[in-house]
């Protein structure tokens, strides 16, 4: 008598898997979704510890930090969005390819978090002609690439968006600063977007 063997393999469920993510293995993506709570919570904590800690020291800088909402709006907003972010990843309900594609959505929205925290007040940059350097949202971008296993075409249209922050950040508010009407075309001038040194210099 010929004894019948089934074989099952360990990622049976694959079919529900949408077919964007089901080439990756299921521990794979385990992982990425611990490290994508750990980078939210990391996000959260930096964000407040740098943005807004430091302004709630003395009286005139809370004074400031509360007086308009481009202020504070910007920050408090990127800290809840990431204190959801890790609220969502911790709930059973959500599957693992749709935490992935949280993820890519928290890499765009949390760039441009960190776009307005930097560049939304045109009176917190310089206008003394010297660059601004690169945005914090160049290494939040490139971290993604390692958190959050996808594949070429969706990590290229993420990063894109990230990377787009800045310039789209800058070109909403092109008043120059109420004290600075003097250096209108200057101000113009350096408004698309921060420059490297390196491309100052030359």
């Amino acid at each position: 008598m010929r004894e019948h063997i089934t074989l099952l393999r360990p990622d049976a469920d694959a079919s529900k898997t949408p077919a964007s993510w089901s080439s990756f293995p299921g521990d794979l993506l385990v992982q990425s979704a611990t490290r994508l709570r750990i980078l939210a919570l990391l996000y959260a904590f930096v964000f407040f510890m740098a943005a807004i800690f430091p302004m709630l020291l003395t009286p005139a800088d809370r004074a400031e930090l509360v007086g308009s909402f481009i202020h504070w709006g910007p920050r408090v907003i990127s800290i809840a969005v990431a204190l959801l972010v890790v609220a969502v990843i911790s709930s059973a309900r959500i599957s693992l390819p749709a935490l992935m594609n949280i993820g890519l959505l928290f890499e765009v929205v949390g760039s441009f978090g960190i776009a307005a925290a930097e560049f939304a007040d045109p009176a917190s940059f310089s206008l003394r002609g010297e660059a601004l350097g690169l945005s914090w949202v160049a290494v939040w971008s490139v971290l993604f690439t390692v958190v959050v296993p996808t594949r070429p075409r969706r990590a290229v249209i993420a990063a894109l968006a990230s990377v787009s922050s800045v310039p789209v950040i800058l070109q909403s508010d092109r008043s120059p600063p109420k004290n600075c009407r003097s250096d209108w075309p200057r101000w113009m001038a350096r408004a698309p977007g921060p420059r490297s040194e390196l491309g100052a210099g030359g």
